[in-house]
């Protein structure tokens, strides 16, 4: 710096030297430092992302040219100058090699690869349609196993990938396809046998990790196909005319299998995967296990009860084994509850099919006891459920509503069946069982403790003290029968807090209101009516005080 220059002046020509340096750097790079707004915009425009169009045009056209060929295939199986047999199997592989191609290009290009594997579809369904049913150079057998083999082609060469539409598209295509020939052919065997196959191969998809967006539709074209095999042997008349004859031991085979494809996967993905299990695999075992059952029932005359009895015991126990160990902690709790319901369910279902209806009660109230207790011990709601159920299951082997029915509106009366005792007992024990834990889920033990002790009395009692009552002294000694429940559930409720019992009280007041209207002031002698007015009035003033009294623990 010179002696008597400016310090300012010199720090401004130091920043108009690099300045410069800037804007050097900016033109040696090939990029202008100022921009018109239409450049920018064009330069944003371009480096923004396609919609795709220019590729699909081309990946289009080479769908029309794949269908282009196969109707050339089909021109010359017509013209007759080769043999369907060799066009149709030409045209087979024709399809194959458009699916093998779809499936390879799908990571790279998923446009092209759902394209591809529509026109695959678009090729092969039409082709086995006429090869089948209007050219009649395939049996439904050998449509069937084309079909298997395809499903197993397009699995075997998506496993290691991401198979989005290419499956999706194929197994729609055939499972639709199996439907159509099934019906339309009149033979349902193969093309139920197919299509087991196909769930066979999507659930063991599911388990194995894959997408399971096909699940759905394949179960419930699976669940259509038993369906429609059950309805037509079902028939009055059988099997229609123009229907292929199916062996029973066939139906029975298909039946267990079409069961073990759903109870062994869906299972599998809940216990091993921990997969909460979604309502599709909930209603699908249900639907799954009802369709088999009855279907083999049905085709054997009952023969088949005893095994699949025995069998669904065994299912039944590890269920609850599953549902209470594998699921105590730790595991979606609907999960829990499924497992839980399931076992319920078969082991009621193992004791009809196995057990005389005259064993029922006694064995499925001794059940309700057991689980009520041991739920009532475990604190473990859900066994308090399942004590409710067997409770109520007992109660409908007994023949209780009808017995209930006719000790309250019925004449003249019925004698008194041991199985009352037994479900009255039952219930006592049930409701017993819960000691001073307040819990809601014995009200169902409660009510029908209530109702199965007034029909004892009813039933048992009158007939000793009056022989057979008249219309009148019956409904007057119903009407007492009612006001002493409501009576006794609201004293009880008032001194243990149960507001359940409370309930009952109430519940009783109101069916004593409908009595009175329906049967006693029709029927009754009007001193009789004068009692039950009497007792119908007290009743109307004591049960509200008792039950102001009582305060839930």
């Amino acid at each position: 710096m010179k002696p008597h220059e400016d310090p300012e002046l010199e720090h401004l020509r130091e920043e108009i030297h690099q300045l410069e340096r800037r804007v050097e750097a900016l033109e040696h790079s090939g990029a202008s430092p100022i921009q018109s707004p239409q450049l920018i915009g064009a330069e944003a425009f371009a480096g923004a992302p396609s919609l795709g169009l220019p590729n699909a045009v081309p990946i289009a056209g080479r769908a029309v040219l794949g269908l282009a060929g196969a109707y050339l295939l089909r021109a010359l199986a017509e013209s007759g100058a080769v043999p369907t047999l060799v066009v149709v199997a030409v045209a087979i592989l024709y399809a194959a090699t458009w699916l093998f191609f779809s499936v390879r290009t799908h990571e790279d290009d998923a446009f092209a690869g759902s394209t591809y594997g529509i026109t695959a579809a678009l090729i092969l369904a039409p082709l086995l349609w006429e090869a089948t049913v209007r050219f009649n150079v395939l049996p439904p057998a050998a449509t069937a196993g084309i079909l298997i083999a395809f499903i197993v082609l397009v699995s075997a060469l998506t496993w290691s990938r991401n198979p989005g539409m290419v499956t999706a598209v194929t197994t729609l295509s055939m499972v639709l396809l199996a439907i159509a020939l099934m019906l339309k052919t009149a033979d349902l065997i193969p093309f139920i046998a197919a299509l087991l196959v196909i769930a066979l191969v999507v659930e063991v998809g599911a388990c194995h990790g894959a997408g399971n967006k096909m699940r759905v539709p394949v179960a419930l074209a699976a669940d259509f196909a038993i369906w429609l095999l059950l309805y037509l042997l079902s028939r009055a008349g059988g099997l229609p005319q123009d229907y292929r004859a199916i062996a029973p031991a066939t139906c029975v085979l298909v039946c267990a299998a079409f069961f073990l494809i759903y109870a062994i996967s869906i299972p599998w993905r809940a216990v091993v995967l921990r997969r909460r299990l979604s309502v599709f695999e909930i209603a699908q075992c249900a639907v799954a296990f009802a369709l088999a059952t009855e279907g083999a029932l049905q085709i054997t005359q009952g023969e088949a009860a005893p095994t699949i009895g025995a069998l669904s015991a065994v299912a039944g126990a590890a269920c609850y084994f599953t549902a209470f160990i594998r699921f105590a902690a730790h595991a979606p709790r609907r999960n829990h509850h499924v497992f839980a319901a399931w076992g319920a369910a078969l082991c009621l279902v193992a004791c009809a099919l196995i057990l005389p209806a005259s064993l029922l009660t006694p064995i499925w109230s001794a059940a309700a006891v057991i689980a009520t207790l041991a739920g009532a011990r475990a604190s473990q709601l859900t066994l308090g459920i399942h004590g409710a159920v067997y409770l109520l299951a007992a109660g409908l082997a007994a023949g209780f509503p009808a017995m209930a029915l006719n000790a309250f509106t019925g004449s003249p009366l019925e004698p008194v069946t041991p199985g009352l005792w037994m479900v009255a007992i039952a219930a006592v024990c049930c409701y017993a069982a819960w000691g001073q834990k307040p819990a809601r889920i014995s009200l169902v033990s409660a009510l029908l403790a209530g109702v199965s002790l007034g029909a004892l009395l009813i039933l048992g009692l009158l007939p000793v003290l009056f022989g057979q009552p008249s219309v009148s002294v019956l409904a007057t000694a119903r009407t007492l029968v009612t006001c002493a429940l409501a009576l006794a559930f609201s004293f009880a409720g008032s001194r243990t807090g149960r507001r359940e019992l409370v309930w009952i009280g109430y519940t009783a007041i109101a069916l004593g209101t409908v009595k009175l209207l329906l049967e006693d002031f029709r029927q009754s002698h009007p001193a009789a009516l004068a009692i039950s007015l009497v007792c119908y009035g007290a009743m109307l003033i004591v049960v509200p005080k008792l039950a102001g009294k009582s305060s839930p623990k």
